[in-house]
């Protein structure tokens, strides 16, 4: 076999729409980690402990009601859009873009309100209600708002806008973490929620604006309370178990052991995290697929993931494997 018929192959497995799109998500999810942790680096030494741990408190609260913003509408947009055969510009998308919209803005705004309750109670003192709102706001409605525009993108098939706008959140809030450490000679928790919000929905409008520009621009009708609205309640329970399930065994550490040993918990965690890169972006690219092939049933989708199941497992051997090396290699220093 010839070099050229080796990159002829590898140019004809590229073209594949499953792995140019996971490729897409590959290469956005790990730079995006790339920037994460130089904005946490710069975030946490520009705040200090305490202000740093009072906006992650907050932030965490965020998460776990941010799974019922929009209800699942982002879900069911992707379910109806990525089975019809038709344009994207149809009027089958601009009314399911307009329900994801109107449902994301008003149970955001709602549970904003909820949760400023909530943490003020929780936090008493550490921080103004203005500064925690303003948080708040940004977390449970312009950052849903970013996430049910990724979905739009997915929904026609355009994972690479998925990618991009994935990547300029990442970098807005780098932005703003640079903005706080070099122009505020003494930054509190007050500059950072401003900056926070301003990164946020900065970019949750133009993800917005970017989807009604190159896809369509939404029809207002206003939510109807019929079977959707149950089964967008099931993804978000779904989502919101996701994240409880990744943060509850932290929380439970620290309160029946160390602080030690929940800290080298929650570092070998994020080493399992950057090791799952590959698995969520292939989850990414997969997901509106698995709509398509469950449109007949649930065996469509199933036979669609025993196909995956090879690739899965492949990449799960040589995460371990890398991942084991590299643990011994570290014992035996």
């Amino acid at each position: 076999m010839t070099f050229k018929s080796i990159l002829l192959r590898v140019a004809n497995v590229l073209k594949k729409g499953l792995v140019r799109d996971t490729l897409w998500l590959l290469f956005a999810q790990g730079f995006g980690i790339v920037l994460q942790l130089a904005g946490f680096t710069l975030i946490a030494r520009a705040l200090g402990v305490e202000a740093y741990g009072t906006f992650i408190g907050i932030t965490s609260f965020a998460s776990i009601a941010v799974p019922f913003v929009g209800l699942g509408s982002g879900d069911i947009l992707i379910k109806h859009v990525s089975r019809s055969p038709d344009s994207p510009f149809q009027p089958l998308f601009r009314e399911y873009w307009g329900r994801a919209l109107l449902t994301t803005s008003i149970s955001g705004i709602g549970l904003t309100g909820l949760s400023l309750l909530v943490v003020n109670a929780i936090l008493p003192g550490k921080a103004a209600p203005l500064m925690i709102g303003l948080i708040l706001l940004a977390d449970l409605l312009f950052l849903k708002l970013w996430d049910v525009a990724t979905k739009a993108f997915l929904a026609i098939d355009r994972v690479s806008l998925t990618a991009r706008i994935k990547l300029f959140l990442n970098f807005n809030k780098l932005l703003a973490a640079v903005i706080l450490f070099v122009f505020f000679r003494d930054p509190g928790l007050e500059a950072w929620a401003i900056l926070y919000f301003a990164s946020t929905a900065l970019t949750g409008v133009i993800s917005v604006l970017l989807v009604n520009q190159i896809v369509a621009p939404p029809t207002w009708r206003s939510p109807r309370l019929n079977s959707e609205l149950l089964q967008g309640l099931y993804f978000s329970i779904s989502a919101s178990a996701d994240n409880i399930n990744a943060s509850i065994d932290k929380t439970m550490l620290a309160s029946l052991s160390t602080a030690t040993a929940a800290g080298l918990y929650a570092a070998a965690y994020r080493c399992i995290d950057v090791g799952s890169v590959g698995l969520l972006a292939l989850s990414g690219a997969a997901y509106a697929k698995f709509f398509q092939q469950g449109k007949s049933g649930i065996q469509g989708s199933l036979r669609f993931a025993k196909r995956l199941l090879p690739l899965v497992s492949a990449y799960g051997i040589a995460a371990c494997t890398v991942f084991f090396c590299w643990l011994r290699s570290s014992l035996m220093c």
